[in-house]
């Protein structure tokens, strides 16, 4: 009986397929053609599925993003700062630290087997990171609450302010991974 090699060369495979189906053509059918149709049949299916999913199933809606702004039209810069601090949302509530960034580092650094000076700069950076999302989180927990109650008077401080946030946030978004 024979046996699929471990290696060949590129051009090598051409011609051992070749040999194989004229030399054990039933041996070649069912070890060779038949799973490879199978594996193509079973990964179209996969592929519908998921093209299914991801344009039908909110969970798998990733394309989709939530500004959490209530119906209505909303001009673009507001858009954009909602949509910006939503995914900032998304991601703290993913990890869910409890506003602990210590606990957040910590997990980040328990599987580094290397030295302890290389351990520590990679928690004093995830410590960073974490501290700017737990400040950035706060700043957008307080900001929503006094969407409605903001003033004409203080909106160009409130526009600088929202401007400084969303510069940080664009400056730490690298880390922003799921």
């Amino acid at each position: 009986m024979p046996t699929t090699p471990f290696a060949l060369e590129w051009d090598e495979w051409e011609t051992w397929h070749q040999t194989m189906s004229k030399k054990h053509p039933v041996w070649y059918l069912f070890h060779h053609r038949i799973p490879r149709i199978w594996d193509r049949f079973t990964q179209r299916l996969s592929d519908a599925r998921w093209w299914v999913l991801h344009r039908v199933h909110p969970k798998h809606r990733y394309h989709v993003v939530s500004t959490g702004l209530p119906p209505g039209y909303h001009d673009p810069d507001t858009i954009i700062l909602h949509v910006a601090f939503e995914q900032l949302m998304r991601f703290h509530k993913h990890w869910d630290w409890s506003g602990d960034p210590q606990k957040y580092a910590e997990a980040h650094v328990a599987d580094i087997p290397l030295d302890a000076d290389y351990r520590q700069g990679v928690w004093d950076h995830r410590f960073g990171f974490a501290s700017d999302v737990e400040e950035l989180v706060s700043y957008w927990k307080n900001r929503k609450e006094s969407w409605d109650t903001d003033s004409m008077a203080d909106e160009e401080k409130i526009n600088e302010q929202d401007e400084k946030m969303l510069h940080k946030l664009v400056s730490i978004r690298l880390g922003l991974w799921n």
